[in-house]
C-alpha cells in the first residue's frame, strides 16, 4: 500500500509538471516546465540518487515549490500527514527488524489500541480499528485515506 502510494505520488507529480489536466480538467499552476516526464522526475530528485516519497515533509516541501500554493496537492496532504507518518512506521517496521523499528510499532499501536508490549505489525493491521466508525481493520482504515486522498487530488 505504501509503494503504491509513492508511486501514485511521483507520477501525480511528474505528470502535473508536464502539465497534465486534473480528472476535473483543471491545469495546476506551476514554476517549472520539463519537456517530458523523465525530465521531471529528474527535477523532482535534484541532485541526489532518488527522491524520498516515503519523507512526507519533502514532499510537501517539493508540492509548495513547484506548484502554487501546493495546489492540487495542498491541503489534503497535510490534512493526513499524521496518518502518512504512521504509515512509514509501519512500512519501516516490515522492511528493517531492529529495536528501533519495534519501539516505534508500538508506541503507533498503542495510540490506536491499548498497550500491546511485542506487538506485531501483522496484528496490529489486522485488529479492528477503534477509531472506525464502521469497523475496520486498521489497514482497511489506513487505505481508505490514502485512497480518498488520491482521489481528491487527482480530481483537483
Amino acid at each position: 500500500m505504501f509503494i503504491a502510494w509513492e508511486t501514485f505520488l511521483e507520477s501525480a507529480l511528474s505528470k502535473f509538471m508536464i502539465g497534465a489536466q486534473t480528472i476535473n480538467g483543471n491545469r495546476p499552476n506551476k514554476y517549472v516546465t520539463p519537456p517530458d516526464t523523465e525530465s521531471a522526475k529528474k527535477i523532482l530528485i535534484g541532485v541526489g540518487r532518488y527522491f524520498d516519497y516515503g519523507n512526507h515533509e519533502y514532499v510537501r516541501k517539493i508540492v509548495r515549490t513547484y506548484f502554487v500554493n501546493g495546489y492540487p496537492f495542498e491541503p489534503h496532504l497535510g490534512a493526513i500527514f499524521s496518518e502518512l507518518e504512521d504509515l512509514r512506521s509501519m512500512r519501516n517496521a516490515s522492511a528493517h527488524i531492529t529495536s528501533t523499528t519495534q519501539r516505534a510499532l508500538e508506541s503507533l499501536a498503542a495510540g490506536i489500541l491499548r498497550p500491546a508490549p511485542g506487538i506485531d505489525l501483522y496484528r496490529l493491521l489486522t485488529t479492528i480499528d477503534p477509531r472506525s466508525p464502521t469497523g475496520e481493520t486498521v489497514f482497511a482504515s489506513y487505505k481508505t485515506k490514502l485512497i480518498v486522498a488520491a482521489e481528491i487530488i487527482a480530481q483537483g
